[in-house]
């Protein structure tokens, strides 16, 4: 079967992938409103694939980007050949994964110019022994939720502004609202102030105890946001101590010197990692001056070849 399946992948490939057939197979079969929108001679292929490897041998796709008709920006047209005997219920599901996987594509691809997203067109050959019996709509896979899936996920998606929430709907009773109103981004000290009000009332009408976890979680967070801040770290954990009444604020402390600490830590391994980098740069920079080759000071320092040529060329323009 392995074989029959790669003889069908061979044939279609060799076909697609001849840009004569190729034109006169999209001409013929792409929708007019989407032939309208492309210049069809430019069409070119793009070496990807997007199959997942435990289908290889059932499914084959060829993608082709082509220059759209009235714009500089580029089409794509992806077409996936399925070799296997009956119809797969789960296709508008992967078909939809590769378009997503096509675009992820272009944006890596395309990091300074990635929006807006090229269309894409794919399409489906089916070559099976038996009539095609299932769905073809993608929304159609969540069955009796297909058409609130498709409300939902043809729509802007929701979005929670931490920023912008208001206030009034953040002071209310729920406990979810203290993570939202942690998350809030803070300017200045006077945001910084009011933030920390807001979750300390939070914690009282919630009746949240300083020894919870949930405590925990949310002041070491805080903590480490404000040390984090690039601001000077002892006048704000001055303000995270005063934002919080007493039963709090041993927490607080301690959080605090944790946070200290860590970051004390952290400045002590980063200065070592530093140390030991300079002590390899000079390692290396003393076999160069012993005219050792740069193959085997690459093997006594840990640095590759490029690093150490790096290195000698620095040398010599000194």
């Amino acid at each position: 079967m392995v074989g029959i399946r790669s003889k069908h992948d061979e044939f279609f490939k060799a076909m697609m992938k001849n840009l004569s057939i190729a034109q006169d197979f999209f001409k013929t079969r792409l929708p007019q409103k989407v032939l309208n929108l492309i210049d069809l001679p430019s069409i070119r292929i793009e070496e990807a694939s997007f199959i997942d490897k435990e289908l290889n041998g059932s499914e084959s796709d060829v993608l082709f980007s082509v220059n759209c008709a009235n714009s500089e920006k580029k089409a794509f047209l992806y077409v996936l050949c399925e070799h296997q005997s009956s119809s797969d219920a789960l296709m508008p599901f992967r078909l939809m994964y590769y378009t997503l996987q096509i675009l992820r594509r272009y944006v890596a691809l395309h990091e300074n110019d990635e929006l807006p997203l090229p269309f894409v067109y794919p399409l489906v050959v089916y070559n099976g022994k038996r009539p095609w019996s299932h769905d073809r709509s993608f929304f159609g896979q969540f069955g009796d939720l297909s058409g609130l899936a498709q409300e939902i996920l043809i729509q802007p998606f929701p979005l929670l502004d931490a920023a912008t929430l208001d206030e009034v709907d953040l002071r209310r009773q729920h406990i979810s609202n203290l993570m939202l109103a942690s998350l809030r981004h803070t300017k200045n000290q006077q945001e910084l102030e009011k933030k920390l009000r807001l979750v300390s009332e939070l914690f009282s009408n919630c009746g949240i105890k300083a020894s919870s976890d949930l405590s925990h979680s949310v002041l070491h967070y805080l903590a480490e946001s404000i040390s984090a801040d690039g601001q000077p770290i002892d006048f704000y954990w001055v303000i995270l101590k005063k934002g919080f009444t007493p039963e709090y604020r041993e927490v607080v402390m301690n959080l605090i010197e944790a946070t200290r600490q860590e970051a004390m830590q952290q400045g002590m391994q980063q200065g070592m990692q530093l140390g030991e980098k300079n002590n390899t740069l000079k390692v290396a920079t003393n076999l160069l001056q012993a005219d050792i080759d740069l193959t085997t000071i690459s093997e006594c320092t840990g640095l590759s070849v490029e690093q150490v040529r790096a290195l000698e060329e620095e040398a010599k323009a000194h």
